[in-house]
């Protein structure tokens, strides 16, 4: 009986160490820098919030539009792309836990491997300077 409590107790604790370990070591946003293609201050939107480039902030680890609007940049036309796009994206080195956490315990792995994926977590952008592409409006 002691034994098998013993083993109870190891499962929960590696179920509970393993379970949405990205999420947990690595936060759902990263630092990097964002500078227009033409190197000029450039306005965008990234997720409803306008910012002018350059600028250093912390953006999702997950796809993220950018918007460059011409009525917040006279002379330059719209414009769209992602963060993944232009930000070079690679596996977070702790998602090896993930895999961890499914050869300990099925369940936990597979959640943390869910949470990791929705929440962004699993990814890092390779590239910590994302250069924005932008276009001048034709006369």
């Amino acid at each position: 009986m002691i034994k098998s409590a013993k083993w109870i107790v190891i499962v929960a604790i590696l179920m509970l160490g393993f379970g949405g370990c990205a999420t947990i070591t690595n936060t759902p946003k990263q630092q990097v820098s964002l500078v227009a293609s033409n190197g000029e201050k450039v306005v965008v939107t990234i997720n409803e919030e306008k910012v002018t480039l350059p600028t250093t902030m912390k953006i999702p680890r997950k796809p993220t539009d950018v918007y460059v609007y011409a009525e917040d940049n006279p002379g330059y036309q719209y414009s769209h792309t992602s963060t993944f796009v232009i930000g070079g994206i690679k596996e977070s080195p702790v998602v090896f836990l993930d895999i961890l956490g499914v050869l300990a315990a099925i369940f936990p792995g597979l959640t943390s491997i869910i949470v990791d994926q929705a929440t962004g977590s699993a990814w890092e952008y390779s590239n910590k300077e994302l250069v924005v592409p932008v276009y001048k409006a034709a006369k």
